[in-house]
């Protein structure tokens, strides 16, 4: 235990400088050893809970923050809540809300150092430490709730969730969503000059690998020492000017009874979340939010383990979904037309809002809505209108990518197409053919709705750099039919010959590897996927999570992504992180993906009707919701493998 919190809070902490980091780290050892020593010690559990509160004094008046006093209290709160106290428990429990938000706000409001893009587009470093409290800190009032299943619990564990599920892309997009959120002029034309900035340094950076000569190298060294300081500086000014009116800070305080305000009609929003026990094992459970509540309603529901290895594209096992999820809230949704969720945990894997459909009663009869979090409900200003869209398909998987046209000022490359498919039966992918059919059909869709404004890209055009190309553009959708991918640490490490996984090994951190599992393959990737050696010059045909992560699509309103699992990756109370992290990272508002493996032509037939109602003007759930009633209806395609696939995430519009 002592070796655990020592390496934490030596890793974590960001109190300590240079010339009191001694002093600092011997208060920190001193008082990690009285607490052990409090924990360890048989005395009865009351003695306890007044020697941690002194031990709590004493920490404050030496004004050390975060996880020592995380720890200390956690165990305040697990004494009292053995002792049944619950005046005690939920006294402690806003003690440490209190200082926690505080914390958190401190690092928001001072983040000057987050001025470079980081080598982890995952990191939060700066706000690590009180992330990490609001972790513990969030896990301990759903323990509290189901201990004291009061209103007064459902109050704290509402508000944590809120807080938990929004912090850590709101930490690593600080400015780009500054930038997106002001209607400062001045501000966003910093933000743009910050963009640009950025995008030299990678550039630079590029040519240092990619330069032998010493002289050559050190020029590029100076160029990136400056451009470095300017991205420090802009990135001050940035925060200074937005820290005069804390709007990112009030979006992170958002109350439930705002959420409760935003409700519209016959609505209502429900947090999931997990709840680990001690044996190890997790409750789902729900709180819920309508129109004539006090207070979020805290309904238990099942066992986690209850929902493991079941297949949802039987209809069968969607009943058993509906009867451990839908069953125990059926009672709330009397008169409801519209609900709002967000998932945690195994929930992000289960297409919980299509369970409703094992329900006579029920199905059809109400929209369910998929949120990240429920404070979009109140965050949520996305753009109404289609004007435009880049449609991509019908990749040459087997292209390979020979030389670079210089004198592009597009940079595209010539290609020639290899015949061979020798590595086909090991390592390659096949072509998709329906997918030519399914882009085609949908920019016609587009044309007769919205002449001039639909770009597609297939074949050779089809490769990594026609898709980064489109970085910091402004259009409304983005669709992608391709394969997807999504391999577990040993299907990657099998993989290994494959460069963009062997190149990473030790280099990265462990939730950067998550990301570079799991992306889309577009044209040439089968030389990459043969494990053959493609130029540092180029790109190579796969765009994983992580390279999605690194763009910048503030501006697109939708990502499809018509593929195979690319809804799917490793998931926490913080979300799914695979592709789904990856488009959120890069800004992208709605996203349309999949939870398994996909068919072809009923694929095919699902986006091209979805788009034909979208366009018509209906919203994005309704248009899903139809293009699934056109496969329900027809013999071949009526079993839920072919329509439950895919869900809307952040639809509101």
């Amino acid at each position: 235990m002592r070796w655990y919190i020592v390496f934490i809070f030596c890793c974590l902490s960001l109190v300590a400088r240079a010339d009191q980091f001694d002093d600092w780290l011997d208060d920190m050892s001193h008082f990690i050893q009285q607490y052990e020593n409090i924990v360890a010690d048989s005395t009865p559990k009351s003695q306890k809970y007044h020697s941690l509160s002194s031990l709590l004094d004493s920490i404050d008046s030496h004004h050390i923050r975060g996880g020592i006093p995380t720890f200390v209290l956690s165990s305040m709160i697990e004494i009292a809540k053995e002792q049944n106290d619950s005046l005690a428990t939920f006294s402690d429990l806003l003690n440490w809300r209190n200082r926690i938000y505080n914390h958190i706000c401190t690092d928001l409001s001072e983040s000057y150092n987050y001025a470079l893009t980081p080598k982890s587009l995952y990191s939060y470093d700066w706000i690590s430490e009180g992330m990490f409290c609001l972790t513990l800190y969030k896990q301990k009032t759903l323990e509290v709730l189901e201990k004291f299943p009061t209103s007064q619990g459902s109050l704290f564990a509402f508000d944590a969730l809120l807080r938990y599920k929004g912090l850590s892309l709101m930490a690593i997009n600080v400015l780009r969503y500054i930038s997106n959120k002001t209607g400062d002029e001045g501000i966003r034309k910093l933000s743009s000059d910050l963009e640009y900035l950025k995008k030299r340094f990678g550039d630079n950076e590029m040519k240092i690998n990619q330069t032998a000569n010493f002289d050559s190298k050190m020029e590029y060294y100076h160029v990136q020492d400056s451009l470095r300081e300017k991205i420090r500086t802009t990135t001050e000014t940035i925060l200074a000017e937005a820290q005069k009116n804390n709007f990112y800070l009030n979006d992170f305080f958002i109350p439930w009874n705002n959420i409760q305000s935003h409700l519209k009609g016959n609505s209502l929003a429900i947090e999931f979340a997990e709840c680990y026990l001690p044996d190890g094992k997790r409750d789902i459970i729900a709180l819920l939010i309508d129109k004539d509540c006090d207070s979020p309603r805290y309904i238990p529901l099942c066992k986690a383990g209850e929902l493991i290895g079941l297949n949802f594209y039987k209809m069968s096992e969607l009943r058993i979904l509906y009867d451990k999820i839908w069953l125990p809230i059926l009672p709330y949704l009397k008169n409801i037309d519209t609900v709002y969720f967000s998932a945690d945990g195994i929930l992000h894997s289960c297409p919980i809002e299509y369970a409703l459909v094992t329900d006579d009663a029920l199905k059809d009869s109400i929209n369910v809505c998929r949120l990240s979090s429920t404070r979009e409900l109140v965050l949520n200003n996305s753009p109404k209108s289609v004007d435009e869209a880049v449609l991509f398909g019908d990749f040459d998987y087997d292209l390979n990518i020979s030389e670079t046209n210089k004198n592009s000022d597009e940079s595209h490359l010539i290609a020639t197409k290899d015949k061979s498919r020798s590595f086909k039966s090991r390592y390659g992918v096949d072509p998709l053919p329906e997918t030519k059919v399914e882009v085609e059909a949908i920019r016609k869709i587009f044309e007769e709705n919205k002449p001039g404004f639909t770009r597609i890209v297939m074949g050779a055009d089809g490769i990594e750099e026609a898709f980064k190309r489109l970085s910091s553009k402004k259009f409304d959708v983005l669709h992608i039919a391709t394969h997807g991918f999504l391999w577990t640490k040993e299907e990657a490490k099998k993989r290994n010959y494959i460069s963009f996984l062997s190149d990473n090994v030790g280099h990265i951190n462990a939730n950067d590897s998550v990301l570079i599992r799991t992306g889309l393959l577009f044209s040439g990737a089968n030389c990459t996927l043969s494990g053959k050696n493609v130029p540092d010059t180029v790109e190579d045909g796969v765009v994983t999570a992580l390279e999605v992560a690194n763009l910048d699509l503030s501006h697109v309103n939708m990502v499809v992504m018509s593929a195979c699992e690319s809804g799917l990756g490793e998931t926490s109370g913080e979300g799914v992180f695979g592709l789904q992290r990856g488009f959120k990272l890069a800004g992208a508002n709605t996203l349309l993906m999949s939870l398994w493996k996909v068919d072809d032509e009923a694929t095919r037939i699902l986006m091209t009707e979805f788009y034909r109602y979208y366009l018509s003007g209906m919203s994005k759930q309704e248009s899903l919701h139809l293009a699934q009633l056109t496969l329900r209806n027809k013999p071949e395609f009526a079993d839920p493998k072919y329509w439950a696939a895919f869900i809307l995430l952040d639809a509101l519009n």
